[in-house]
């Protein structure tokens, strides 16, 4: 089979390779920034920064994270089926997140 050409010109076979490598990259650079925030909030913690800062025009802001709620079991059934009722009945509506492709790397 010829080689397939994208709008930009590359083969696809290319850029396939390119969003492994890039991903792959990504990666790496996830794992670092994690071990450096780690670091940044053990130094918050420390009380050596306060939680909102800029440094060389970068502005950092602590998160203190989302609250989740845990519901009973009796309220997750009642409110499941409160759901189902609604998209049966029509009056639930519909909505589509943006399309996205998901690239996992081979499992090691």
């Amino acid at each position: 089979m010829p080689p397939t050409k994208t709008t930009e010109g590359l083969a696809l076979e290319q850029v396939l390779d390119q969003i492994t490598a890039t991903k792959a990259q990504l990666s790496i650079f996830e794992d670092r920034l994690a071990g450096l925030l780690d670091q940044l909030s053990t130094a918050l913690d420390d009380g050596e920064i306060d939680p909102k800062f800029s440094h060389e025009d970068w502005t950092f802001t602590h998160s203190e994270g989302r609250k989740t709620w845990t519901y009973p079991e009796t309220v997750k059934k009642h409110i499941k089926t409160l759901q189902e009722l609604s998209q049966t009945d029509g009056t639930a509506t519909v909505k589509n997140g943006a399309p996205y492709w998901i690239v996992k790397a081979p499992a090691i």
